[in-house]
């Protein structure tokens, strides 16, 4: 209901949390990474 509402806004936030993905692509592979190893050591 409210993402049919704000629309635009959505795809707003959605382009800014791409584009904070995509500047952060190795720091979020590298906090992937070091999940699977701290799930390895398990």
């Amino acid at each position: 209901m409210i993402i049919a509402f704000n629309r635009r806004d959505c795809l707003r936030q959605f382009l800014l949390a791409a584009r904070i993905v995509y500047y952060g692509k190795i720091t979020f592979f590298d906090m992937l990474k070091k999940q699977a190893l701290d799930q390895q050591k398990r």
